[in-house]
């Protein structure tokens, strides 16, 4: 989600800058400056950080993020330098891409086993800095219709994943419940009492009755039942 709302920044940002009359050429300098620093930390430590923690921060995983920055910092210092092919052409592909294939290929976080989703993240990454700084060219895609495109893939982006993330936080909540039933489940019969007593208190359940040292399958099944 943070992902996708920084590239409707990115956009949004130089459509705001064009239509703001009489500003100086320092100021424009600075402008650009400014959105050359939020370009690397969105679109260049941003992906290496998602890496970086889809990889538990493993040593084999440092190669990818390093590149995937430095890959960004020498797009944007090219940039910078030799603007664009022409009027409407990249050389290489521009940086904030980085941001809509990453949030387009979250897609597939349910789909596949998270071993296979992390080689493919690494992957991409490796793909996309490679392209960052390759000589192809790639057009610039800045007319109204693009952007109400951004819009609409922000917005959509933002409520997919949003409901994404209810629905591991209900999953979260049931294995929970599962998780503290079952340690109540296996304590000795003299800290029953205790460990259903934190249990109640906890998930805000006020009748249960806990008295045999194993709790039958249906009561549990029926105490996560009220708590959803």
């Amino acid at each position: 989600i943070g992902l996708a709302w920084a590239v409707f920044f990115d956009w949004s940002d130089g459509n705001i800058a064009r239509r703001m009359k009489g500003r100086t050429d320092k100021q424009r300098l600075f402008g650009g400056q400014l959105d050359s620093l939020i370009d690397i930390v969105s679109f260049g430590v941003g992906p290496a950080v998602v890496l970086l923690s889809y990889g538990d921060f493993s040593p084999w995983f440092l190669p990818g993020a390093f590149l995937i920055v430095a890959a960004g910092v020498l797009r944007l210092s090219y940039f910078n330098v030799y603007g664009l092919v022409d009027k409407a052409t990249f050389q290489g592909l521009a940086i904030d891409n980085n941001g809509i294939f990453l949030v387009l290929f979250f897609i597939l976080n349910d789909l596949i086993s998270a071993s296979t989703f992390t080689v493919l993240l690494y992957v991409l990454v490796l793909l996309l800095a490679t392209l960052n700084v390759s000589s192809i060219r790639t057009p610039k895609l800045s007319s109204i219709a693009w952007y109400y495109g951004i819009v609409t893939f922000t917005l959509v982006s933002t409520l997919f994943y949003g409901w994404q993330l209810m629905k591991y936080h209900q999953r979260g909540q049931t294995r929970l419940i599962y998780l503290e039933f079952w340690s109540v489940r296996t304590r000795p019969c003299q800290s029953l009492a205790n460990g259903c007593a934190r249990t109640i208190l906890f998930h805000n359940i006020k009748t249960v009755t806990c008295c045999p040292v194993h709790l039958p399958i249906n009561a549990m099944l029926s105490i996560t039942k009220k708590h959803h």
